[in-house]
């Protein structure tokens, strides 16, 4: 992976911190320094919303940098990933519209905060195994900036 520079390495830097913290999971203070700095940075080739997205991928991707990754690992296996963490995400939505339910939309108490950040990680695990098919497909060039060939 190549070197972060700028706010980037900011971000990167908050990854540490909220690792070393011990917050290896969904945290409101992980989440919320993620998008407030994906805000700030006002890239005007990226939503902020799309760049908070990425950056939680990839705090999501590094809490297995222990792992080998995924450039030697056959589509199939990711494939399959795909539709275990797609059924997890479904039944965190689910869960989220229970613990809301009664309330909505004037519930916002700690159980809903909680079932939301967990269907969102779920999200974030979903598209990290799209990214991973797409870049073993060679759709990504090494930039990671899109389809190569779009």
């Amino acid at each position: 992976m190549g070197e972060w520079r700028g706010e980037e390495a900011e971000i990167a830097a908050v990854y540490r911190e909220a690792l070393e913290a011990g917050l290896t999971g969904p945290s409101d203070r992980m989440l919320a320094t993620l998008i407030a700095r994906a805000r700030a940075e006002r890239r005007p080739d990226v939503r902020p919303e799309v760049l908070a997205f990425a950056l939680l991928m990839e705090a999501k991707l590094r809490e297995h940098d222990d792992r080998p990754g995924w450039k030697d690992t056959h589509t199939d296996v990711f494939m399959d990933r795909l539709v275990e963490e797609r059924r997890e995400l479904r039944c965190a939505l689910n869960k989220l519209e229970r613990v809301k339910a009664p309330y909505f939309p004037f519930r916002q108490d700690s159980a809903v905060k909680e079932a939301a950040r967990e269907a969102a990680w779920e999200a974030v695990d979903v598209a990290n195994f799209a990214m991973m098919i797409a870049d073993n497909l060679g759709a990504l060039d090494e930039s990671g900036e899109g389809p190569a060939d779009a």
